[in-house]
């Protein structure tokens, strides 16, 4: 099998055209050439005949003024004897006058005989000349052209030899006229002289007689041989031309159905499983594009199962890897609450000792509210961690349902008391309904306590101002069921669907008004079914919304004392007034079936309508009136044929046929040019443009009819062809698309599992972010206000209380340098910046000018090898690796605290593959043992924070590094300092443009 398709490569490979004459063979030419080339045969024998007619009526029409010119001549010089005639006689002055005013033809004539016989003639004297001869303006420059381009033929000759000879004998009858005027004017002559003069006249005239019929006779001798000679040049050339074409026609006719006989034959074998026979059509038409396009299907057929194997395997390997992927974003999840309790503890511990007095002075009423809102929002920052924390374990699976004896009438109302002073600052009323008054059951505390606390929480910060709030709990056969209904701003059916679902907020994160994780409603569905129930929301917007929780809750049997103190019960928000943020919601013709579709595009309505009612009869037509909208009823309508004009507004005729052929669905149509242009290089666009054929304006009905049916014709039978062959196309393409349909089947639930977890990431991404954008305003509270007690109050407090303050500041500032490396962890994972050519020197530079600070502070010297090439990397991630870097050598050498300072070292190493980078210090230096684990999220050589660090750095560093495609290391030995390593490669195995 592999030596067969081979063979058929090769075959076709061969028959790909390789010189200039294998593309002028007329078997490789695609079919509207080869049509186009009969057309272009039997169109010159038309021109021909057109020019050939042309051509002999001007030179009759010449010879025709010729002859008119000869009989003014002729009559001009009778008149002139009969004028000097009388003159002779009756020596009236008159006589003369008339005389020379008839003798301005034949002198206007003479003019003319000498310009013709000049070598270079003057054509515009030759046409002043014989207009002056009273010749026709139109028909001057055909005379002149006759006698200078035919004095080759006698007949031409022998007529100018007779015009010269009249020509000679007019110079005597005006010498003789001179004579008889200088003898009236003189004295009156005898009869006898008078006699001599009319005798003379008498032989003049009756030489220029002859000679006048002889230039008319040997004209009209000329005429009639060279219609002759052109009749016999117009009968040759059209019977060789037509021969030309038959044949043209017949070989055409002949080449293209053996083509189709063979490719039906192999496309018949093809259908039945047999693809070992190769396609023998070695011609570079559509038959044999489609012949070819047969024996890659194929060729590729066992290709295309292989790759589907292999796709298989990659999209398993792909869905481990997600797998991985989640269980990491679980984990860090969950160390991230855990990393933020930390800080979060050291602001609310010495802020609790101030507000019950246990230190630190006595607190003034100022200075306590202060306090209290610090305390607040701290307490808010606690409740969010307290949420990630729950996300993170129901995302793992750890959390679990632990119930125990509860009276749950006591719960609720101590959590509805901690809100009071929420509702007050909003003067939000709020009532509680509890049915039985006493509800000793079993439950899980800390869930209930979770579920009650989101609704509330959620309830109060959508309800304006003056708004209500109501709580119901009821209980029956060990059935519990909890709502919570508010006045707020409700909720639109449409975004209903959406509540529950994690990470998801009803406002853009842009421009949202309420702040918040998106977690809350989740969190309530997820704990609900942990309770063996479930949640309902009746909301309408602008009406309120009414949330119901129902859950399983088995009553106790016998009269249990309860297990835990409601008083052990740790309060979810305190007694102190919340700094609310709230803000009020403000409220065509008939179609005839069986004939074919022809567009008409013209931007002139008359002859547009013209055209149309000279198709519908055999056409169905639609118009257009511009190019634009024509494409667009192409597209709509798909017509057999385009008959469009050349020049019309917004789209021109050439650009619409360039916009046809150019769409695939579109490029069969054949498009027919209607134009005045009848020059080359106007006819040479439309072909070019793609066009089928011309039409010349004006044009004949006939001959618009002929082209249309020859045309239509001509696309029916093709269109009839490639039916068949694509129909035998479409049979192989279905019995390849079951085999994969078989192969797609079995990776089915691989891809829905990918699908899943990449929306997943997604989402832990945008909430990654949209959590550490939350939590910085409760703590830029905190801070702002320790700021204002060490300014305004710094003198009240005594040494504890200074010191419980300089807590509250050191855990805001850990808190807010956490929570910007997470936001740095977030960007890593959702900003994609382009890859570009970075100079590395110059980023190297900007990064140190930021540092400018901490190297002052610690006397370190930093080194930069001189020449480090460019690379291509993502700019901004690149800088937050050498930014991380070299903060984190200044961190660890300032620790040793060398009296001379200490140098940081930035080198480079090229290799074959990719590029290395190291930072070296003289720090303290990295025990072996902990090499591993310097990469780890969080984790840090000094548990003390002794370093304040947050241990994000190198973290940041390793992913940024892998996303490169590169990986990074530690070389360090304990006192002898640290260096880094890391890599780039030099062709980025996915670069981003």
């Amino acid at each position: 099998m592999p030596q067969k398709k081979a063979g058929s490569s090769n075959h076709y490979a061969a028959a790909q055209p390789q010189h200039l004459s294998d593309y002028l063979r007329l078997s490789n030419l695609l079919i509207p050439q080869k049509l186009g080339l009969i057309i272009a045969i039997f169109t010159l024998i038309i021109c021909g005949l057109l020019l050939v007619s042309s051509f002999g009526m001007g030179i009759l029409s010449d010879v025709r003024a010729y002859v008119a010119g000869e009989g003014l001549w002729s009559k001009a010089q009778k008149q002139v004897v009969y004028d000097l005639t009388r003159y002779a006689i009756y020596h009236q002055d008159v006589d003369y006058q008339k005389y020379l005013s008839n003798l301005q033809i034949p002198l206007g004539d003479r003019k003319a005989l000498i310009e013709l016989e000049k070598h270079d003639t003057d054509y515009k004297k030759l046409d002043a000349a014989f207009v002056e001869g009273q010749n026709h303006p139109s028909d001057v420059r055909g005379m002149g052209y006759l006698i200078k381009r035919f004095f080759f033929i006698s007949y031409i000759r022998d007529a100018l030899i007779a015009w010269k000879k009249a020509d000679r004998l007019l110079d005597e009858l005006i010498d003789l006229g001179e004579s008889i005027r200088r003898e009236v004017l003189s004295n009156s002559p005898s009869d006898q002289d008078t006699a001599q003069f009319l005798a003379r006249l008498d032989e003049i005239n009756n030489q220029l007689t002859p000679l006048e019929n002889l230039f008319s006779y040997r004209l009209g001798e000329g005429a009639r041989w060279l219609r002759y000679v052109l009749t016999c040049l117009m009968l040759g050339a059209t019977g060789l031309l037509l021969l030309l074409g038959i044949l043209v026609a017949i070989s055409i006719a002949r080449h293209l159905i053996s083509e189709i006989h063979r490719l039906r034959q192999a496309a018949a074998k093809i259908a039945a499983g047999d693809f070992s026979q190769p396609i023998d059509i070695t011609s570079w038409d559509e038959v044999g594009d489609l012949a070819r396009s047969f024996q890659q299907m194929a060729d590729q057929r066992e290709r295309a199962e292989k790759m589907l194997g292999e796709r298989a395997n990659e999209l398993s390997a792909a869905n481990q890897k997600l797998v991985e992927t989640e269980k990491m974003k679980d984990a860090f999840l969950a160390t991230v609450s855990h990393e933020l309790r930390t800080p979060l503890t050291l602001v609310l511990t010495p802020l609790e000792s101030l507000l019950i007095g246990n230190g630190g002075g006595n607190v003034s009423d100022d200075q306590r509210r202060v306090l209290e809102i610090m305390h607040n929002n701290a307490i808010r920052l606690l409740q969010m961690v307290t949420g990630l924390l729950d996300f993170s374990k129901l995302g793992a699976g750890q959390m679990e349902v632990h119930r125990e004896p509860t009276d749950l009438a006591v719960v609720t109302r101590s959590i509805l008391a901690d809100f009071g002073a929420m509702l007050s600052q909003k003067q939000l009323s709020s009532g509680l309904t509890i049915h039985p008054p006493e509800m000793d059951v079993l439950m899980d505390r800390y869930l209930y306590e979770r579920i009650l606390f989101n609704l509330l929480s959620n309830a109060v910060k959508f309800t304006p101002q003056g708004g209500r709030i109501d709580v119901a709990l009821t209980w029956q056969n060990d059935h519990l069921s909890l709502s919570v209904a508010d006045t707020g701003i409700g909720i639109s059916e449409e975004n209903q669907k959406y509540l529950f679902e994690k990470f998801k907020q009803l406002e853009e994160t842009s421009t949202r008004r309420f702040e918040g994780t998106g977690l809350g409603l989740a969190l309530v569905k997820e704990f609900a079914v942990l309770l063996g129930g479930s949640v309902a929301v009746v909301s309408r917007a602008g009406a309120g919304t009414t949330f119901t929780v129902d859950c399983a809750a088995p009553a106790i049997k016998g009269h249990e004392v309860r297990a835990m103190a409601l008083s052990s019960r740790r309060r979810l928000l305190q007694q102190y007034p919340m700094n609310s943020r709230g803000t009020a919601i403000p409220k065509t013709e008939a179609k005839k079936s069986g004939l074919p579709k022809l567009l008409i595009a013209e931007d002139n309505p008359e002859l547009a309508a013209y055209v149309a009612a000279q198709i519908q009869d055999i056409a169905e037509v639609k118009i257009a009136r511009d190019g634009e909208e024509a494409l667009a009823l192409a597209r709509d309508w798909s017509p057999n044929l385009v008959l469009s004009d050349v020049m019309m507004p917004k789209l021109d005729g050439l650009s619409l046929c360039r916009a046809i052929k150019a769409d695939s669905n579109l490029a069969h149509i054949p498009v027919i040019l209607l134009t005045a242009l009848t020059h080359r290089e106007a006819l040479l666009k439309g072909w070019e443009a793609g066009a089928d054929e011309y039409l010349m304006k004006p044009f004949h009905p006939t001959e618009l009819l002929t082209r249309v049916k020859s045309v239509l014709a001509g696309s029916h039978e093709r269109q009839k062809t490639l039916s068949i062959l694509q129909e035998s196309r479409h049979q192989l393409e279905l019995r390849v698309l079951e085999r994969t349909a078989e192969l797609l089947e079995s990776n089915k639930s691989l891809i829905q599992q990918k699908r899943d977890l990449e929306k997943v990431n997604l989402e832990l991404d945008s909430f990654v972010y949209t959590a550490s954008h939350d939590l910085r305003a409760p703590l830029r509270a905190i801070a702002s206000f320790a700021e204002v007690l060490r300014e305004k109050h710094d003198g009240q407090l005594d040494e504890q209380g200074r010191t419980y303050l300089s807590r509250i500041e050191s855990g805001a500032v850990r808190m807010g340098k956490l929570i910007d490396d997470l936001m740095s962890v977030s960007r890593l994972t959702r900003i994609q910046n382009p890859y570009e050519s970075v100079s590395v020197k110059g980023l190297l530079d900007s990064v140190v000018q930021r540092l400018d600070l901490d190297v002052e502070e610690s006397h370190v010297r930093i080194e930069i090898q001189p020449e480090i090439p460019a690379i291509v990397c993502d700019r901004i991630k690149m800088a937050e690796v050498f930014l991380n870097l070299i903060s984190n050598a200044i961190k660890f050498s300032r620790i040793k605290n060398a009296p001379q300072g200490f140098k940081i070292e930035i080198g480079y190493h090229g290799r074959e593959t990719d590029h290395e980078f190291y930072v070296k210090d003289e720090g303290i230096g990295i025990d072996q043992r902990y090499h591993h684990r310097m990469f780890d999220i969080f984790w840090q050589l000094d548990p003390s924070h002794a370093m304040k660090g947050t241990g994000v750095g190198l973290s940041i560093v390793k992913r940024v590094i892998e996303e490169h495609g590169g990986r990074v290391w530690v070389e360090s030995k304990i006192g002898e300092g640290a260096t880094f390593y890391f890599t780039i490669p030099r062709k980025p195995a996915q670069s981003r443009t």
